[in-house]
């Protein structure tokens, strides 16, 4: 993607100026006049001109930015302050670079006459589509400060659900650094010292195996890191097709034990966000759309624009959703009576506030479960290391005895 600066007048003869990132110019001026304007100029901005602002924490504003920007705002507009102002206020004392960058091109626009949905649109990485579809239908309804309170207890929610799976991924993840650190030293520290004991005799096939691993790790330890990058360029590559997506969400949710899990993190977030899309009066099949987008799993999305076209025909949504084989029984259940009850909204958040509750215990379990297997784990491969080492030893004491 390249970053683009455009100029372009407004059906009202207005001009604006304004930045966008696309693939292409084409897609630029293709923008500009589905929005009923006229392109001026768009230049591609050059990376040698571009500030390189590098940070921690200064990326793509994650839920929690979200979440806090939503409720200052909401608190702002319903102290009664204008937009603009509370717009001005908030560019000047958040502390994301995108954000602040994109406040400040919103700023320009509200002063220029356009309305805030329209200025948000100009930056669909700043902020996401359901941020920008709720905020529209905010404008539409007149109660733009109610679905921005809607939208911050949402972006909380969904931190909070993130945290827990990063929090239930790192302690694995650092005993499997800490164990490959262990067992790398060993076989690069330890077993050399006795390779000129082991020379000339005939070794047991796991000790061999140690040296052999050893004599690798010294001499080739460059060609390992380049063959480890290699594999992890390509994992990335791969990963960022669209075949590679569908087929890696696809094992995602069939996983065996983790899919269980992966089912209920798209459970509580498609649920939750479908219950603000429709309390916030966005269209019931525009909000699946949205929602299926949240999960974050390709094989939902391509299964919900088959569930539309079918709700579109008449077709129960629980029927539909029954069908993709994602949502548990009891999500299908709670949907069903939201249909004969017209309260599909207040179900689908009741239904989302107990896979939250799930959710949390699963992972308290999971981690619970994972102490001890990652402690035996480690264990044993410490004790394959060290047995490698005596085995041959043992057997020279018992053969010098004999």
């Amino acid at each position: 993607m390249a970053e683009f600066t455009y100029k372009e007048i407004t059906k009202q003869g207005t001009v604006v100026e304004g930045k966008q990132e696309a693939a292409t110019k084409d897609e630029v001026i293709a923008a500009i006049r589905s929005r009923g304007s006229s392109p001026i100029q768009v230049n591609a901005i050059e990376e040698g001109s571009k500030n390189i602002n590098i940070s921690f924490g200064q990326g793509k504003p994650k839920s929690k930015v979200l979440s806090i920007f939503s409720k200052q705002l909401y608190v702002l507009l319903n102290a009664g302050m204008p937009l603009l102002n509370s717009i001005e206020a908030l560019e000047k004392q958040t502390e994301n670079k995108m954000l602040k960058d994109a406040l400040a091109d919103i700023n320009v626009q509200l002063q220029k006459g356009a309305i805030f949905s329209a200025a948000l649109d100009k930056h669909p990485n700043v902020f996401p589509q359901l941020f920008r579809s709720m905020v529209k239908s905010g404008e539409m309804s007149g109660n733009i400060d109610g679905v921005l309170d809607n939208l911050s207890t949402h972006y909380q929610k969904d931190a909070a659900l993130s945290s827990q799976i990063k929090g239930a991924m790192m302690y694995p993840i650092v005993i499997s650094i800490f164990a490959i650190g262990v067992v790398v030293l060993l076989v690069v520290k330890l077993i050399p010292m006795f390779k000129s004991l082991f020379e000339g005799k005939e070794l047991p096939a796991i000790t061999q195996f140690m040296l052999d691993l050893s004599n690798l790790l010294i001499t080739k330890w460059w060609l390992i890191i380049l063959v480890v990058i290699g594999i992890g360029v390509a994992f990335s590559a791969y990963k960022a097709s669209p075949q590679g997506r569908l087929s890696l969400d696809k094992l995602k949710i069939n996983m065996p034990g983790l899919g269980k899990y992966i089912k209920i993190i798209i459970t509580s977030r498609f649920a939750s966000t479908l219950a603000v899309l429709i309390s916030s009066g966005i269209p019931i099949l525009q909000a699946i759309g949205s929602a299926a987008a949240v999960t974050n799993n390709k094989v939902v999305e391509l299964k919900m624009q088959d569930a539309v076209e079918n709700i579109k025909k008449g077709i129960p949504m629980s029927t539909e959703f029954e069908k993709l084989n994602v949502f548990p029984p009891m999500m299908i259940s709670m949907i069903k009576v939201g249909e004969e009850s017209g309260a599909i909204d207040s179900m689908l958040l009741k239904t989302s506030e107990f896979y939250e509750e799930e959710l949390e215990a699963a992972v308290k379990k999971m981690t619970s479960l994972m102490e001890p297997v990652m402690i035996i784990f480690f264990g044993v491969v410490v004790a394959v290391v060290l047995l490698s080492i005596y085995l041959p030893m043992f057997e020279m004491s018992t053969s010098g005895v004999g």
